[in-house]
């Protein structure tokens, strides 16, 4: 039996699987119909929410009614606390029933550390969760564990990032997703989708939620329903936080309430009413986004201690001047939203620190997720720029290459060996462009605020040009004091596509199917100094991105060491921006 083929409702077995998690906490200004009234009647003797007619176990059924209770602002109940004691009285901890009793607790502002480690035990190498400690990783398992410890204030931590990871590489290219070796499951889309959105200002995730909106869409029948009831809401509770188009989704609202029989149940279901008034609930009171506009969301943190900033100053600018700002929070989260889409520069600033510029595309309908680290602001050190130049087909030194220091006097050439060095450049920012008859020219964007070595590696020159329609990015991140790979290190890249990934233990990455064009690169991780690069990206080609990241407390290291070079030709990519 598995969720990828529901029975029918009589033949459905009380599983332990059979829930969701309601990922906001609304008020609500109107008071819910009869079917409120319906849900509280069915408290039980031992404090359970349920009804013999459950499909759901009496657990599920149980905390899926605590969730609707505070989402529609029914937090008065009398019934509440003996429910809330009925979940922490279970003794039995598989990954679902922890993240319900975490989930439980923080609706009763208890607190949950405890708790969450028990859970985070529970995470396998691939970043995903089993149902115990030592089983396999699941895609619903994992949902599950990520859902909690996004209520549990986690989203920004590697072992949130490692199960975001997880749900990431196990969507299906249609969209859904399923347990192993299972068909599609409406139910497990739903709820990835839901999980995902609760991510979505921490990481690149708007083309993961919309390949699993489009696949329920897609899953709608011609009478509003999809699948049995409860798929049908928690279906609708997904798609409306997301969905510009309201029409859309409208015929699932539609079909539930023709659903619901007179005494206000759902098939005298508790587990199905909870989330069929979650839902409704949902879908009139949600704000969908904007279709024509889009908006920039993300963290900011010191780099050297990598604690969030509060009170940074973000100012977007369009190109045609038009600026719109936010400042940080205490957690140094910022978000600007209703922004026109297209090309834009956001800036990042405060007091004591270098200021920050990313370019960013902004696409409608979708949130833009974009973190920095900003450094502090010592006294800087010249900048010392070295590299080798080569011969793409002999590998050969290329000796009398031109580099040059745009807008400056500094400029030298390559000697026999192919190598160069300039020094006492002013720390900051600097454009350099390396020239050679009969080779194609090179243009790197560096910056490098404190100063410092900054080793551009081997700079491939080629005489011959790119074509092709696919593009993707791959490489390889270390550390940069050890040359040991780094594994869980997450890369986003911005563009046409806002896509991400996370290293593999071997510090390997790869990134298909991206839109050619302006990209921005980041690779990030806890104790690191992030880095971040911007290429123009040309169809056909594999981006070759290597990083070495240096530790917050090795700050006499340059944040960013190595070369960013077309994979396929080899050839040192023109416009790439290496800065930290």
């Amino acid at each position: 039996m598995t969720l990828d083929n529901l029975p029918s409702k009589k033949s459905f077995p009380p599983l332990l699987w059979i829930f969701t998690c309601c990922l906001l906490f609304v008020s609500l200004t109107v008071r819910a119909d009869i079917g409120v009234d319906w849900l509280v009647s069915q408290t039980q003797g031992n404090g359970s929410y349920s009804s013999q007619d459950d499909i759901a176990t009496s657990f599920q059924a149980t905390s899926e009614t605590l969730t609707t209770l505070y989402a529609l602002g029914e937090t008065t109940q009398p019934g509440i606390p003996s429910a809330h004691q009925f979940i922490n009285n279970e003794t039995y901890q598989g990954t679902e029933y922890l993240s319900r009793q975490i989930i439980s607790n923080i609706q009763q502002g208890n607190a949950v550390t405890d708790l969450v480690s028990t859970l985070l035990g529970y995470q396998n190498l691939d970043g995903g969760f089993g149902e115990l400690p030592g089983y396999n990783s699941t895609t619903l398992d994992t949902i599950f564990a990520a859902q909690a410890l996004a209520l549990a204030g986690q989203t920004s931590t590697q072992a949130a990032g490692f199960a975001i990871a997880f749900l990431q590489s196990h969507q299906h290219q249609t969209g859904d997703f399923s347990l192993a070796g299972n068909d599609a499951s409406i139910y497990i889309t739903a709820l990835a989708s839901q999980t995902l959105q609760a991510y979505q200002y921490t990481y690149a995730l708007t083309d993961n939620i919309t390949r699993a909106n489009n696949y329920l869409l897609s899953q709608i029948n011609a009478d509003g329903s999809i699948g049995e009831l409860f798929e049908t809401a928690v279906t609708l509770t997904a798609l409306a936080p997301t969905i510009a188009d309201q029409a859309l989704y409208q015929p699932l609202a539609d079909h539930l309430q023709a659903a619901k029989l007179a005494n206000g149940s759902w098939e005298n279901d508790v587990y199905t009413t909870a989330l069929a008034l979650k839902a409704i609930h949902t879908q009139q009171t949600v704000t969908p986004p904007q279709p024509d506009l889009s908006s920039l969301s993300g963290v900011v943190k010191d780099g050297a201690s990598n604690q969030p900033l509060n009170g940074v100053n973000v100012v977007v600018t369009l190109s045609d001047g038009q600026a719109l700002s936010a400042t940080t929070n205490s957690e140094g989260r910022y978000l600007i939203s209703n922004i026109p889409p297209g090309s834009a520069s956001a800036q990042f600033s405060i007091n004591t620190y270098f200021s920050a510029t990313a370019n960013v595309t902004l696409i409608a309908g979708q949130v833009l997720s974009y973190d920095v680290s900003l450094l502090s602001d010592p006294a800087a050190n010249p900048i010392q720029l070295s590299g080798q130049i080569v011969d793409i087909d002999t590998a050969m030194p290329v000796s009398g290459a031109s580099i040059q220091i745009l807008t400056s006097s500094f400029s030298t050439q390559s000697d026999i060996n192919g190598d160069f060095e300039i020094l006492d450049i002013s720390a900051g920012s600097i454009t350099v462009k390396i020239t050679k008859g009969g080779y194609l020219s090179q243009l790197l964007s560096i910056s490098a605020p404190a100063g410092g070595i900054v080793d551009l590696g081997v700079i491939n020159l080629n005489p011959g040009t790119v074509t092709g329609t696919e593009s993707s990015i791959s490489g390889v991140i270390t550390d940069a004091a050890t040359g040991d790979p780094l594994r869980g290190v997450l890369i986003s890249v911005t563009g046409s596509d806002n896509l991400s990934t996370f290293t593999t233990q071997d510090g390997q990455y790869t990134i298909t199917n991206i839109q050619p064009g302006t990209i921005v690169v980041s690779a990030s991780l806890d104790g690191y100094q992030i880095a971040t690069g911007t290429a123009e990206l040309v169809a056909g080609t594999n981006l070759l991105f290597n990083a070495a990241l240096v530790k917050n407390s090795n700050p006499a290291l340059v944040p960013l060491q190595g070369q960013v070079i077309d994979a396929g030709t080899q050839l040192a990519l023109a416009g790439v921006s290496i800065s930290a």
